[in-house]
């Protein structure tokens, strides 16, 4: 299982489940993580929703090994997948937070910034290496959330933002020290 879902007393709970390879994003994961979303849109019940990843690291990004092989045309087809999941997040009708631990890197920037708030460790940190490998990567959210001239130096340089920076600019909402007291 690529993710774990539970819902209690009107919350749901999206884990990224795959810690032996730091919850790396692949076209399995993105598949289960819209189907949880779409199961929690339909679920009167739910009046929030906290997305967090199992293991020291909240998303090391897309998982490259995956693509070993694969055409062009998969490797856009499993893109516009990821896409789609970071879409649906951030469409859901009720409020999602993100609970950052560790890295979030690639793909965990993107699924961190669909969410309607960071909450995030003080050893999170957020990067995204994409134009490092000859690619692109969140190019959407970030330029909205931290402004042209901050998301073009974390996009173009691939640095890490800490989370003390990450919550002066506005891109996290709170550093806590235990994720699990904020649910």
């Amino acid at each position: 299982m690529t993710i774990e879902y539970s819902m209690e007393g009107g919350v749901a709970t999206i884990s990224l489940n795959r810690p032996e390879v730091r919850n790396a994003l692949n076209l399995e994961m993105c598949t289960a993580l819209i189907e949880a979303i779409e199961r929690i849109s339909a679920d009167p019940e739910i009046k929030l929703v906290f997305v967090g990843g199992n293991g020291p690291v909240f998303c090391a990004g897309a998982d490259l090994n995956e693509r070993k092989g694969k055409s062009e045309d998969w490797i856009r087809e499993r893109r516009l997948k990821a896409f789609a999941a970071y879409g649906a997040l951030e469409a859901l009708p009720m409020p999602c937070v993100a609970l950052v631990q560790g890295a979030a890197i690639g793909s965990g920037v993107e699924i961190a910034a669909a969410c309607d708030f960071i909450v995030a460790t003080p050893e999170a940190t957020f990067r995204t290496p994409e134009a490092q490998r000859g690619t692109v990567g969140a190019t959407q959210r970030l330029p909205r959330i931290l402004g042209k001239r901050l998301a073009k130096d974390l996009m173009f340089t691939g640095r890490p933002l800490a989370a003390e920076e990450a919550l002066i600019a506005g891109f996290v909402t709170r550093i806590a020290f235990d994720l699990e007291n904020e649910k």
